[in-house]
């Protein structure tokens, strides 16, 4: 039996109780919106990064209760089981100069991490074939991400607790 509720996790330098999507940076994989991960390790390392990086003493660990049941009946939904061609190609897109837009109210799917990040911009020159790119992307450990691209989508995760982070 599948679950109806599922943890989700953001690590911020503040506590966000009512996510907002227009505050995102638009580079991300997924584009502009409100991400989350299912993995609590990820989130706490996102939050740290951040507090080094900004040169802060605190950050959090915002925890939220997702409804995946409601979600998937009511949202348009766009799932990347694994790194694909289509998933690099969106990646590609939503990291590109212009604007890239498309329908979905969420996208769930593989985060791409330091060394995806190089994988792909030597993929993006025509240094590394296709083939050659997927190839190194599979053997990445490559976390989740959720990204809520819409007001609608917002509305089916509620805020839990926040953690505080030194």
């Amino acid at each position: 039996m599948e679950k109806k509720n599922i943890k989700l996790y953001h690590g911020s330098l503040v506590i966000v109780e009512k996510p907002d999507i227009n505050h995102s940076k638009s580079k991300h994989d997924f584009g502009n919106g409100f991400y989350l991960t299912s993995v609590k390790e990820q989130a706490f390392r996102w939050t740290k990064r951040s507090i080094r990086n900004k040169n802060k003493k605190i950050g959090y660990l915002n925890i939220y209760d997702f409804n995946v049941e409601l979600a998937r009946r009511d949202l348009l939904i766009k799932i990347f089981e694994k790194p694909s061609l289509e998933w690099l190609d969106f990646v590609i897109n939503n990291r590109g100069k212009k604007a890239f837009d498309f329908n979905y109210d969420l996208v769930i799917g593989p985060v791409a991490n330091d060394n995806a990040y190089e994988t792909i911009k030597l993929y993006e020159l025509g240094r590394y074939p296709l083939e050659l790119t997927l190839e190194k992307l599979k053997v990445e450990k490559l976390r989740d991400q959720y990204l809520f691209h819409t007001e609608k989508s917002i509305k089916y995760f509620n805020f839990f607790e926040a953690l505080e982070i030194k």
